[in-house]
């Protein structure tokens, strides 16, 4: 008698049981049917990601090739920054741009970096303001286009003859390569940094070198991060 109670209260537990099982068995293979799809998601996701990656990186190549083709085609082109517009200087700036540059030129002469004195129409191609002034703004640069890279190394070598004569007070001559917008950037903001001992550019190539340190190095990419130029 106390077996058949037995196993009447077991089969009662079984027959409670198997329900439960088949539930539990069916939220199982949800799970998994669940973890299946997120392990596909997640590799469509890196999928997607790898080709982010290389669209980016394809981007900035492009971007690089249309900056260095933008500053092979100013090589040849100078800025003079902070020279003040004159009344009517419109008629006259070449002949007034080239009377700044006179000196440099003499220098360049004296030591030997150029055969003879040229006279204007030697060193000047042409020359222009790319846009008006505006009251409390410093004035428009001046950019001009020099016929050979002897002129223009000459008048880089010795633009500190520039800085002087405009007077007191009077913001310095600047003497500069004509950058391209994205190249100018980059360098402006790394003659800011203070990861950097010394900046400069030659043909358009940002050259610089690291604190306490005298390699100079060349940056790739004007699209590259500053974190990433310095590693």
């Amino acid at each position: 008698m106390a077996q058949r109670t037995l196993d009447s209260k077991i089969d009662e537990i079984l027959n409670t049981l198997t329900p439960m099982s088949a539930k539990l068995d069916k939220v199982s293979k949800s799970v998994e049917a669940i973890e299946e799809q997120v392990k596909l998601i997640k590799f469509d996701i890196l999928q997607h990601d790898d080709r982010i990656t290389a669209l980016e990186a394809k981007t900035k190549s492009l971007k690089n090739v249309n900056n260095t083709l933008q500053q092979q085609q100013r090589n040849l082109t100078l800025r003079l920054l902070n020279l003040p517009v004159s009344v009517g200087e419109k008629d006259d700036l070449k002949s007034r741009l080239y009377e700044l540059l006179r000196p440099a030129l003499a220098a360049a002469k004296t030591e030997k970096d150029l055969p003879t004195l040229p006279q204007l129409n030697s060193v000047i191609e042409t020359c222009f303001r790319p846009y008006h002034a505006e009251q409390d703004k410093p004035p428009p640069p001046i950019i001009f286009r020099v016929p050979n890279k002897t002129i223009k190394a000459a008048l880089l070598k010795h633009k500190k003859i520039l800085t002087t004569g405009m007077g007191v007070g009077l913001p310095k001559l600047l003497l500069v390569e004509d950058l391209t917008a994205d190249t100018h950037k980059l360098f402006n903001s790394m003659v800011k940094s203070k990861k950097f001992g010394k900046v400069w550019t030659i043909d358009g190539v940002i050259k610089y070198t690291l604190p306490g340190q005298n390699q100079v190095k060349s940056v790739f990419s004007v699209y590259d991060k500053i974190e990433d130029i310095v590693k």
